[in-house]
């Protein structure tokens, strides 16, 4: 159970969640850079292939620190988890190493850790809603061929086992999107107000918003 081949699917799946995040934050990232144009699939893989050495190996490092804080102390595991998805997402947006990135997650989470891990976990929720909503139909009606055709159960149930977990991943490309949002709000909050400012100023006089200059506009 625990052998090559049980090894060889876990690092096969760190991959392919590394290049499905990849590939979704270097697309927006490109897409903002080249002033909302749709960038090339070469301009993409370009991208991809520039940072994925470096967030898998920062993706290793991160989740084997997080299975540690989990196992020996659940609290600051379950605190750490939001920062690690944030620290990814710092590292491709901002072109950061690891370093950067880990202290850059807790300057901008700081204040802000509740709202973003109720996004996180509404998410998470979205995701596997979607997963059931498609695996619990295609799982009644493959018990039914198993009944009716009697073809073996454990073929029929990999046939749908193999089905929701490609979907799974597809469906995790919400997840990358999300923490884009997240970064681009905590950023504004830390950072950069006049974007907040202008939103509270909607629907006011022009008197009560005198006090912006006009480059914030």
């Amino acid at each position: 159970m625990f052998g090559l081949t049980y090894v060889s699917r876990i690092i096969l799946s760190v991959i392919l969640m590394v290049l499905l995040n990849l590939t979704v934050l270097s697309y927006m990232l490109l897409y903002k850079e080249n002033d909302q144009q749709v960038p090339s699939k070469t301009d993409v893989y370009h991208y991809v292939k520039y940072y994925f050495v470096r967030v898998l190996i920062s993706n290793i490092v991160l989740w084997i620190g997080l299975v540690i804080a989990f196992i020996l102390i659940f609290f600051p595991g379950f605190y750490f988890m939001p920062v690690a998805l944030l620290i990814i997402t710092i590292m491709v947006l901002e072109n950061a190493d690891l370093g950067y990135a880990f202290n850059r997650a807790f300057q901008l989470i700081k204040g802000h850790w509740w709202q973003t891990a109720g996004a996180i976990l509404l998410n998470m929720l979205l995701i596997w809603s979607i997963c059931m909503l498609f695996f619990i139909p295609v799982a009644m009606i493959c018990g039914v061929i198993t009944i009716l055709a009697g073809w073996p159960f454990a073929s029929v149930f990999g046939f749908v086992a193999a089905i929701s977990f490609f979907l799974l991943q597809f469906a995790g490309a919400l997840s990358p999107i999300l923490m884009v949002l997240i970064y681009f709000n905590l950023y504004e909050r830390h950072d950069n107000h006049h974007l907040l400012q202008r939103i509270e100023m909607l629907g006011k006089t022009q008197s009560s918003a005198d006090h912006l200059q006009a480059e914030d506009y």
